[in-house]
Order: structure tokens, then sequence, then C-alpha cells
């Protein structure tokens, strides 16, 4: 499993989704993550290459991250960063210990529900009564065939209401779900969902996929496709009282 994680953290984003996943680090705290009390503690799953928690730790939050990547461990502990050298799941953590945790595409890296399941009761396990968690991941639904085209490590398919079924399945309230392409803003929802449902359908044309890889190029289709991968959002909150 080791080498595998290796192998995948090798892989380079693009310039622009790179500069993307940063700005959407500051909407994901402004527009998503409202409910999260100041100086909470964060535990990340899968930080990559850390816009996350520079982001949790630039706004006073008690950041660590699961990262099982010893490249990107490493990296990341240069710069002070909390990082943890474990496999999700299980989470090794203590019982109702963090305010959040929170995983970008992670879940549709895991081996099928079980699996995904096991990781949302474990979350569910170390959140204080209260506490969220948060989970992005592809939507299915718009991205189809682009799911695997490029990203042969997935696995679990995901969509709104399969994620939203099973994190309330293992005991969650859903308080906020999403589908975004580049905007969590409330006031730029109707832009960003215009922008999905005519870009997307383009983008993925069979015809219209041809013509690129003739007349530019692989390379540049690719680099098109990469930033035009629709996401779900999901807010789930662990209740104050359980039975």
């Amino acid at each position: 499993m080791s080498s595998v994680n290796e192998k995948y953290s090798m892989l380079p984003p693009t310039s622009f989704g790179a500069n993307e996943k940063i700005k959407l680090e500051r909407a994901l705290f402004d527009f998503f993550l409202t409910p999260l009390p100041e100086k909470s503690k964060i535990l990340e799953i899968g930080p990559g290459a850390g816009s996350f928690a520079r982001e949790s730790i630039k706004r006073g939050h008690d950041y660590v991250g699961v990262e099982p990547s010893r490249v990107l461990r490493e990296n990341l502990e240069l710069e002070g960063i909390r990082v943890l050298d474990q496999v999700v799941p299980p989470i090794d953590m203590e019982d109702a210990s963090c305010d959040l945790v929170h995983s970008f595409h992670i879940v549709e890296h895991m081996i099928d529900y079980r699996q995904v399941m096991e990781f949302f009761m474990e979350s569910f396990r170390v959140l204080k009564p209260g506490g969220h968690i948060s989970v992005v991941a592809p939507n299915y639904r718009m991205v189809k065939h682009l799911f695997f085209q490029y990203e042969y490590q997935h696995t679990f398919i995901t969509t709104l209401d399969n994620l939203r079924n099973a994190l309330c399945d293992c005991g969650f309230e859903v308080v906020e779900s999403r589908c975004f392409l580049m905007w969590l803003a409330p006031r730029l929802r109707w832009i960003d969902r215009l922008v999905a449902h005519t870009c997307i359908p383009i983008g993925t044309n069979i015809i219209f996929e041809s013509l690129v890889r003739f007349l530019v190029s692989d390379r540049f289709l690719f680099r098109l496709h990469k930033n035009l991968f629709d996401n779900v959002a999901l807010l789930a909150r662990k209740p104050i009282t359980t039975t």
C-alpha cells in the first residue's frame, strides 16, 4: 500500500488547478464550514499538498492531517504541519476528540461502500457531540466517464444522494449539501450550475473531444477535463445526544 501511495503522490496538479484549490479552501471556510467554532480541532484525511492545512492554521485552528504518502507527509512536516502516518479507516485518535473531520477527493478512492461507511463511522466516533464531517468528492452524475477516464484510482462512485444516505445511515445529520464546479458562494450558485450544465456536456462530447485531440493535443484535453470536474460537497453533524 505504501508504494501505491508514493506513486499517486507523484502526480502533479495543473497550475490553474493548484491555484483554484487554494481559492476553494478559503471558500470552504467562508461559505460551507460556517458552523465550525473558533480554534477548532480539525482532522483532515489526505492533506495532499497542504492547502487546506495552511488555511486551517492561518485561521487559528488546531490542525492535524492523516497522510500515508511518505513524500507528501515529509513535505508538510518541513513546514511544521502535524501529520500522522496512517491509512484510513480506521482512525487512530481518541473518541470525541475533534470538531471537524474533513476529506477532499478521498472517499472515491476507497474500495467499496463498506470501507466508506467504516470511515464515516470512525469519523462519528472521533467527533465531539455536535462536531461535523465535511466530504468533497466528484459528482459522478455530471462528469460520468471522466470519473474514470484519467483517474484509474477511482473505485467508489460518488453522488450527492449515495453519500448523503451513507452519512445518515452512520448516525449523522446532513446540514448542508450542494454541487459545485468552481464557486461555493451562495450568490454565485446558480451561475455555477449554469456553467457546469453548459460546459461539461460540451467538453465531454465525443465530437468535441476528437476535434481537440486532432487540432491541439491529448494533453490540452486532459487539462481541460481536469478543470471541468464537478463536485459534491456535504456537511453533516454528529448529534449532541446519541442513542
